[in-house]
């Protein structure tokens, strides 16, 4: 999801779209918030990511 959301600069919407599916077929038993946090997560992640790439800060991975 993470790579998704570095790759596509896409919304937490269009991530849910895409992922929410997948994730409640693989993954019964995982509450929603659980899901609905990783997007959250993702893309608080890929946004820290591109603003430290931006300064030099972050690694070449």
């Amino acid at each position: 999801m993470l790579c998704y959301a570095l790759e596509h600069r896409e919304s937490q919407s269009t991530l849910h779209k895409i992922f929410y599916n997948g994730f409640r077929e693989k993954y019964t038993w995982l509450p929603t918030r659980i899901i609905k946090g990783c997007c959250r997560d993702a893309l608080r992640r890929a946004k820290s990511f591109k603003k430290m790439k931006k300064k030099g800060q972050a690694g070449k991975r």
